[in-house]
């Protein structure tokens, strides 16, 4: 898979826990994948393993910033895990400002799963992580879909058909 190519998985690294999130293979649309723990070893060799498994040519971490603008300990640990990806995996890294993602997530979550003029949520399971992995999810996913619009914009695409 090259950068070019392949899915784009979007990442929401914490010190305790990774929201993963998933592009379909046209790279659209950006769905929540799953939390991981953020051990460090254990976290790299899951992500490798979606990696692999999920045909992913692109990852997109979210890069966390100190209120003075200057990167923290979490940014620090996001650029350490996107070099042993790249490394490992061979994939292309980018970070991407994360804003405000996990506050939005978490907004989302409290109004029943909706962002502003969406659709009702037709609900869903619970995985692993409960609560606070929704939100880890969800932050990855809106990390995600932010570049999937910036690819879709540099395309001359817009968001509706």
């Amino acid at each position: 898979m090259t950068a070019a190519t392949g899915r784009i998985l979007g990442l929401d690294i914490g010190l305790r826990r990774t929201g993963v999130a998933l592009s379909d293979p046209g790279r659209t649309l950006a769905t929540p994948l799953e939390t991981v723990e953020s051990g460090a070893r254990a976290l790299v060799d899951r992500l490798l393993e979606i990696i692999r498994q999920r045909a992913v040519g692109r990852v997109v971490i979210g890069l966390p910033r100190l209120p003075s603008g200057d990167e923290g300990e979490v940014a620090e640990r996001a650029r350490a895990v996107g070099a042993q990806l790249e490394r490992a995996a061979g994939v292309e890294v980018v970070f991407q400002d994360e804003g405000l993602t996990s506050w939005e997530a978490g907004e989302i979550l409290r109004r029943g799963g909706r962002r502003p003029g969406a659709p009702p949520s037709r609900g869903g399971r619970r995985g692993k992580g409960g609560r606070s992995g929704e939100v880890d999810r969800l932050a990855a996913a809106l990390i995600l879909q932010e570049h999937l619009e910036g690819l879709r914009a540099e395309r001359g695409g817009g968001l509706s058909g």
